[in-house]
């Protein structure tokens, strides 16, 4: 007789996106924020959850980048993301892909930016983009067959042999 037999395989990929944060000139936002003040991007979806970028140019000498999952209070459902920032301007940089799972009690991941050379200058405007993959979190089951050593021709070898 044949059972079946769940395979759990690895999450798959639920969604794809990005978007991007463009700031005409750090220099003159820096000047206009107070230590420790952001801006923020307008909301975007991926995968189904909400999302926005905020960036502070002043932090302790340089400028951070935060990608915040926009939660719905305590409805928020653990959502794990891979991505990554491009940096074109001020900054030329990609940063490596991370993965991060965002829950309620851990719901942004930072990017610590450091600026190089000096500034301000005639063109330090930065453009920032955010490249977002939302991985689903159930796992997929999938049927594989497996025979018991009871074969379905056991019955009938033990007939021959009588």
């Amino acid at each position: 007789m044949c059972k079946s037999n769940a395979v759990l395989e690895p999450p798959k990929v639920a969604m794809v996106g990005s978007h991007t944060l463009t700031v005409c000139s750090v220099s003159k936002l820096s000047a206009t924020l107070r230590n420790g003040e952001c801006i923020y991007s307008t909301h975007f979806a991926v995968g189904g959850s909400t999302w926005y970028l905020k960036f502070c140019p002043r932090w302790l000498q340089s400028g951070i980048l935060w990608l915040v999952f926009a939660s719905k209070g305590d409805e928020m459902t653990p959502t794990t993301a891979e991505f990554s920032f491009e940096f074109e301007g001020l900054v030329n940089l990609e940063s490596q892909k991370t993965r991060h799972t965002f829950d309620r009690d851990n719901d942004d991941f930072y990017y610590h930016l450091k600026y190089t050379g000096t500034w301000p200058t005639q063109d330090d405007r930065l453009v920032v983009r955010c490249c977002l993959v939302v991985v689903t979190p159930e796992e997929v089951r999938t049927t594989i067959p497996t025979c018991s050593t009871e074969s379905v021709l056991t019955p009938l070898l033990s007939a021959m042999h009588r």
